[in-house]
């Protein structure tokens, strides 16, 4: 809760700063930093509204590189509100014209973002390859930010595959590196997964053969 207070606080004082500086580029930086967040934290429909507010803006300005980060957030927004197959159309769209401009920076946030999209469209072959594609970018790039996040993910795919052991040892991971990472969102719904999954009425999905690529530890290393 403390994290969430601190976040809302340097949230509204970024606002506050783009309101005086009046400069397109910062606010359009800003609503797209604010919407990935909203996203993290759950809450689609304010995230839709700062990406549609970005996706404007950089329409309007020309700033390709902050339209497709825009697009990937508000694709992920939509997902997030329901409308899967659709958010996860978007999102593709975006991190194609974002690796298209040669832009990475964040991609194993976007990479994720696709793979939570297409798990709640139901398609669990295409929501592992985009986690692979976050794992080997998070590899080879050494951005480790979402590692947390990443594994929890992983651990959503193994519970939709029907892999109770793959979830239950991805969550352990996730809960680590959140822990080391202070990445107390992650943490937060890492446990409320955990609950679930430790719920009597809790059932899983049939079981399903789909090798789920493993999100390694802190200071380990993956190949």
């Amino acid at each position: 809760d403390a994290d969430r207070s601190h976040a809302e606080t340097r949230g509204s004082e970024a606002m506050e700063m783009c309101d005086a500086l009046g400069q397109p580029s910062t606010r359009a930086f800003v609503e797209t930093v604010l919407a990935t967040w909203r996203c993290l934290r759950g809450d689609f429909a304010d995230a839709e509204r700062r990406a549609d507010v970005a996706v404007r803006l950089a329409a309007e300005q020309g700033m390709p590189h902050w339209h497709a980060q825009a697009q990937i957030t508000r694709g992920w927004a939509i997902a997030g509100l329901g409308r899967a197959a659709e958010g996860a159309a978007i999102t593709r769209a975006g991190i194609g014209a974002l690796m298209g401009i040669g832009s990475k920076a964040g991609m194993t946030f976007y990479w994720g973002a696709l793979a939570e999209a297409e798990l709640a469209a139901g398609r669990i072959d295409q929501a592992t390859t985009a986690l692979e594609e976050a794992v080997r970018y998070m590899a080879l790039s050494g951005e480790r930010i979402h590692q947390a996040g990443l594994a929890l993910i992983e651990a959503k795919i193994a519970v939709a595959a029907g892999q109770r052991d793959a979830a239950e040892d991805a969550l352990a991971r996730a809960l680590a590196v959140a822990y080391q990472q202070e990445a107390g969102e992650i943490a937060r719904r890492a446990k409320e997964l955990r609950v679930q999954l430790d719920s009597p009425a809790f059932e899983p999905p049939r079981r399903d053969s789909a090798t789920i690529p493993s999100v390694p530890e802190i200071g380990r290393a993956h190949v």
